[in-house]
Parts: C-alpha cells; structure tokens; sequence
C-alpha cells in the first residue's frame, strides 16, 4: 500500500507541478525518519534524498534506500548537512 500511495503523489502532485515550474527550480524529496518493515517502528537508518534540477544529471533511477545511498550524494551524515548540500549543489557547486 505504501508503494501504491507513493506511486499516486508523483503521477498526480509532482508530475503535474514539476513541467509547471521554471528552469531555476531545485525540488528536494526526503523523509523525517525510516520505518523498516521489519521492526515496525521508527528507525535512525539513513533515508532517501532526491535533489531534483533540469540542469543536474539523472539519478540513480529508483527512489529507495538501496539505489540512493549508491547515487551521487551517497550518503549524508547527519540531517543538518541536507541544506547545505543542496545550497551548495543549487548554486553550481556539483553534487560531490
């Protein structure tokens, strides 16, 4: 169900906002905390980032812990760096 709820935000909310939106635009997609299936509780395991620009390079094409901790961002330690990376990732600086 989860997979499903997901699957319906991006094909009704994002896909239709995100043609509608001007060159300038970065989109970033996260979550507060994981919930792993298996325990059924809150979790501190990293999460997925998706930082989104018409000008950055395509992503590692799924939007799940496995594939985006093996994207370019790897992974982020510590919640506070998010900003500042996608600051810095806004403003040209890369994503490494």
């Amino acid at each position: 169900g989860k997979v499903a709820a997901i699957e319906r935000i991006d094909r009704y909310f994002f896909s239709r906002i995100l043609d509608k939106l001007g060159d300038n635009v970065v989109v970033v997609v996260t979550s507060d905390h994981s919930t792993p299936w298996h325990m059924r509780a809150h979790s501190d395991d990293p999460v997925p980032l998706l930082v989104s620009a018409r000008w950055l390079p395509e992503g590692p094409g799924r939007f799940d812990e496995r594939s985006c901790s093996g994207g370019a961002l790897g992974v982020i330690e510590g919640g506070w760096r998010i900003i500042p990376t996608v600051k810095r990732i806004s403003s040209g600086g890369g994503i490494t």
